[in-house]
């Protein structure tokens, strides 16, 4: 069991889906990330400044708007409260509030000092905590880790697995010596006896760091924007280059759509989105299988839901690896049962 909390920063889609046993917290303008996930959550609490509206669900929250915690943080604390001990949070990361993503990190330490596990999920990166005790992340022939001091000298650091071993040393918080370590096909063991510890894995080189500031320092690279941002394109927008060009429509499950401009020189369609980032799934037999559009991600031994896919307005024949790219044409997912 565990508790999955949305936040109303960035969200690029689900590593898992909550399970029937699990428990969801929708924090405020979280609650769209929960939408476009196909989740509906047990509880949606805040103060209701980032929703236009708020939904009528059987178990909302309204809190002040003047109040110590954040939304996110009420939230980690009713999932305390409920005895949960592993929590997932996201849309956590980036967003228009970087005080808001430093004190989600600070949330993930909370966590650890009360004896559960969180992880703050984004970009490509999973990010947890550790206070007087250890981790082990499962092997993985390439990826990223970097281990962050947090507060007062962390002693007794230990890497285990990594290219970058470390035995017993000592982090400061001034210092990044545990910056961009990698895994080499081994698992990877963290420890620290004495302090606390912000430990990253990520799969890949991601184009975004964060600042936690006076006890963590991550600096914000920036990200050019083509209209495509952690896997989303803009209504409107017009992405990628190329000599041909595409309509592309996504709709989702309440009907929401959103078109965007597609300039390739890929032969399909499937690999021209594919390398703008906007959708991905799983390689079958039969080709691609879309699990995601647009950071939207169905599963249709979950929620009966799947991405059709249409050419032209009518369904397609042929999946979008193999359809061929035609200039003018106009595709479309659609979120359908």
């Amino acid at each position: 069991m565990a508790c999955y909390i949305f936040g109303a920063g960035d969200f690029d889609g689900l590593e898992e889906r909550p399970g029937a046993e699990d428990y969801v917290i929708a924090a405020d303008g979280g609650y769209t990330a929960c939408r476009r996930a196909g989740v509906e959550p047990q509880l949606l609490l805040g103060d209701f400044d980032s929703l236009a509206e708020v939904p009528a669900l059987p178990h909302v929250e309204r809190v002040p708007v003047e109040k110590d915690d954040t939304d996110m943080m009420l939230a980690v604390k009713r999932g305390l409260e409920r005895g949960e001990t592993l929590f997932h949070l996201y849309g956590g990361m980036g967003g228009q509030r970087t005080d808001h993503t430093v004190a989600n990190f600070q949330a993930l330490l909370y966590l650890a000092d009360h004896g559960a596990r969180g992880w703050l999920h984004g970009r490509g990166e999973r990010w947890t905590a550790i206070r007087d005790g250890s981790i082990v992340f499962p092997a993985r022939p390439e990826g990223i880790l970097s281990v962050f001091c947090v507060g007062p000298d962390a002693e007794g650091v230990t890497i285990r697995g990594a290219q970058y071993p470390l035995e017993g040393a000592t982090l400061t918080a001034s210092v990044p010596l545990g910056v961009s370590n990698h895994f080499i096909g081994q698992d990877i063991m963290v420890e620290v006896t004495h302090g606390s510890l912000e430990v990253t894995n990520m799969k890949k080189m991601v184009t975004g760091v964060l600042a936690l500031v006076m006890v963590l320092v991550m600096v914000g690279c920036g990200q050019k924007d083509n209209g495509v941002v952690n896997g989303v394109a803009k209504d409107g927008a017009t992405i990628g280059e190329g000599a041909k060009s595409f309509t592309m429509e996504v709709v989702d499950k309440d009907g929401g759509k959103v078109t965007f401009t597609v300039k390739t020189d890929a032969d399909t369609v499937g690999k021209a989105l594919l390398d703008q980032g906007v959708i991905a799934g799983e390689n079958s037999s039969y080709g691609l299988y879309v699990k995601t559009v647009n950071g939207i991600t169905l599963d249709y031994d979950t929620d009966g839901m799947y991405w059709a896919f249409y050419i032209n307005g009518e369904y397609a024949q042929t999946g979008v690896d193999a359809t061929g790219v035609e200039n003018g044409a106009v595709y479309a997912f659609r979120a359908e049962k």
